[in-house]
């Protein structure tokens, strides 16, 4: 297997920090040199593909992906398949919707002591 700096595709620091201004990142000298290498080693693992013979595809037209049909089902009420009400299945209920305990790191009014730690 070519060696991807021999076959000019190799990321070499450089080209990482230019990309890293590109995108405005800020990258340390160690994360230069990281990204250099796993994107070297990513261009290692795509190497094969340049010597796949793909004459045969010469003079077809590309696939456009949304030309494709996406087979879907119908979108069509029917009935569940759950056996038993669903006020039934609930821990609790009230008006219609399931009630559940309320989760302090995401109320503020519990967090702030304000609220009630019930429903």
């Amino acid at each position: 297997m070519k060696d991807p700096r021999a076959w000019g595709a190799a990321i070499d620091r450089d080209d990482v920090r230019r990309l890293a201004a590109l995108a405005r990142i800020r990258l340390g000298d160690d994360e230069v040199q990281s990204l250099s290498d796993d994107l070297t080693s990513i261009l290692r693992v795509l190497l094969p593909l340049d010597s796949l013979d793909v004459s045969e595809l010469a003079g077809r037209p590309p696939v456009d992906a949304e030309q494709i049909a996406t087979t879907l089902r119908p979108d069509e009420v029917a009935p569940t398949h759950v056996h038993r009400p669903l006020t039934e299945l609930a821990p609790s209920w009230r008006e219609g919707f399931y009630t559940v305990p309320r989760i302090p790191a995401l109320d503020p009014e519990a967090r702030s002591g304000n609220g009630s730690s019930e429903e």
